[in-house]
């Protein structure tokens, strides 16, 4: 029967025995693992990522096997966001727009040297409701972000001085020339926004209007966002939307979420890494 089957004798016997092998005995102890790494990432990772954070644990696992654990169990990872963002540029007649600094050169290392920003749209109930974000392209970090019904250059600067106090320059100059790159929007091409990033010794920078490409890692968070938040769509205020963003942002972006742009590690671990690097340069 065994032959027939191709089955093992010693698997039949334990059968017989009611005893669970080794492996399926891990299997069970992985699948519990696996749903709760799967639960506290918001499903948005992969049998890959998951594997990581479960090896992180001391637990040796390779993503094949928790692939098929996931499949299994029915665990499935966020499906990509279909909700179209209807534009939020506001193109300003009356001033030149900033150069190009960046030039699509996106890959940077150091912190502070480059910062990205850029307004969206969110899926709501009723009134227009839009967040705007400030990122360092090194460490992926959201130093600020702002969610409000509108666009002005207000809520822009709410975003801004969040980004200063994280990196301790409010009141102060930054001894980098850091470049805070976005689109021709009105809101960073108004004097008075412009004006703001001289006081704090930033430069700006603007892509070509209409191209995305131009400034696609922030349009890619905002993909990247939307989707891993879809579940929450769409809101009913801006109070709400804030809420979930913000806990979202700081309780599991900034500090747990892994990029494999910058070697699997989180933006908070990036940049405790590179201060760490930056004080053993300083003192050899």
């Amino acid at each position: 029967m065994c032959r027939v089957l191709k089955a093992s004798r010693h698997g039949y016997y334990q059968w017989r025995r009611g005893t669970v092998g080794k492996r399926k005995q891990e299997d069970v102890e992985l699948s519990t693992l696996v749903r709760d790494v799967h639960e506290a990432t918001g499903h948005t990772y992969g049998a890959e990522w998951i594997a990581i954070e479960i090896r992180k644990q001391g637990r040796s696992v390779g993503k094949e096997r928790v692939r098929r654990l996931m499949k299994k169990m029915g665990l499935h990872v966020q499906c990509k966001n279909t909700w179209k963002n209807k534009g939020t540029t506001n193109s300003s007649e009356t001033y030149t727009p900033s150069p190009d600094l960046v030039q699509r050169q996106f890959k940077r290392t150091n912190l502070d040297e480059l910062w990205l920003s850029d307004f969206s749209e969110l899926p709501s109930d009723g009134d227009k409701i839009y967040a705007v974000a400030i990122k360092d392209q090194a460490s992926h970090r959201v130093l600020g972000m702002h969610v409000s019904y509108d666009l002005h250059v207000g809520a822009l600067e709410v975003a801004l001085n969040q980004a200063l106090k994280s990196r301790k320059l409010v009141g102060r100059k930054s001894n980098k020339k850091t470049i805070l790159h976005s689109d021709q929007g009105g809101q960073y091409n108004a004097i008075y926004f412009k004006n703001l990033l001289t006081k704090h010794g930033l430069c700006s920078s603007m892509g070509t209007s209409g191209d995305c490409y131009d400034n696609a890692p922030m349009e890619s968070f905002w993909a990247t966002m939307k989707t891993e938040l879809m579940h929450h769509f769409p809101f009913q205020n801006a109070q709400r939307a804030s809420d979930v963003i913000n806990r979202w942002l700081y309780l599991f972006y900034n500090s747990r979420r892994r990029h494999t742009s910058i070697g699997g590690m989180s933006p908070m671990d990036y940049e405790s890494q590179w201060i760490s690097n930056e004080l053993i340069l300083q003192s050899s």
